[in-house]
């Protein structure tokens, strides 16, 4: 399989508070509450936990950053069971669970974030790549591209007054290809036409998409988004400016 770039990336910053500031974060530090999914089983939140923790360790060192496992560690199964509940069917958690929550995490860390995927839905279509290994003779050929997008929603809370310094919506994306001989332009001019169309999981557009079409199998959730905690991780406050990006340089005549 062939990891693509996805093709949506999207950063909302909703609200932020003033006294959200980079030396107060990078004084108090970060804890993990959770990371949850609509409608999903709690089977799936180990992967995004995973994914977020990764994603702000590799990309905010400057940030003491507290994993979910210590900053929930001495809670009942119970109420971190509600809390997260509450959180996934609501997008807000419920005020006395939050407090038990942070009273535990706030012995590590100042502030708390949570993270909610709102959605997540599949792609199907074609994509135009170049074939061949250096030297060899290159051509451009199409191939069948499943993606998914990240929709997600981040809130970062003050674990001392439980008010929320920081909301925001990202769409991260992520794409696969089948490194495999490329279909002939026959099978390709339907899904051609759908490069673009967006699904919902499990939902096929016009009869089109899928692993049954030839089609490579979506890219996991956890993996759309660690996109969109990247653009998360690079809008908190104190984040080094984005590199440029990258040019071809120009021939000289």
């Amino acid at each position: 399989m062939l990891a693509l770039a996805g093709c949506a990336a999207e950063s909302q910053l909703l609200d932020q508070a003033p006294d959200f500031t980079a030396d107060r974060l990078r004084e108090g530090g970060l804890a993990v509450l959770g990371v949850v999914q609509v409608d999903e089983v709690a089977q799936v939140r180990p992967a995004l936990v995973d994914a977020l923790e990764r994603v702000l360790s590799a990309v905010r060192r400057d940030i003491p950053l507290v994993p979910a496992t210590r900053a929930r560690g001495a809670l009942p199964d119970s109420v971190e069971r509600i809390f997260l509940l509450g959180y996934q069917m609501h997008g807000e958690p419920d005020r006395v669970s939050l407090t038990r929550v942070a009273r535990e995490a706030r012995a590590s860390a100042r502030y708390g974030i949570l993270a909610r995927v709102e959605s997540a839905p599949i792609r199907y279509g074609s994509r135009q790549v170049v074939s061949g290994m250096p030297g060899d003779e290159r051509r451009d050929v199409q191939v069948r591209v499943t993606g998914r997008d990240a929709h997600i929603s981040v809130r970062i809370y003050d674990l001392s007054t439980l008010a929320a310094v920081f909301n925001a919506k990202y769409i991260g994306s992520s794409d696969v290809a089948p490194m495999i001989r490329p279909p002939s332009e026959d099978s390709l001019k339907a899904v051609t036409r759908e490069a673009t169309a967006h699904v919902n999981p499990g939902v096929r557009t016009a009869g089109i998409g899928g692993p049954e079409d030839g089609f490579p199998d979506a890219p996991p959730v956890a993996r759309a988004a660690e996109a969109s905690f990247l653009l998360m991780a690079r809008d908190l406050p104190g984040a080094p400016p984005s590199p440029p990006p990258a040019t071809t340089p120009t021939k000289k005549k």
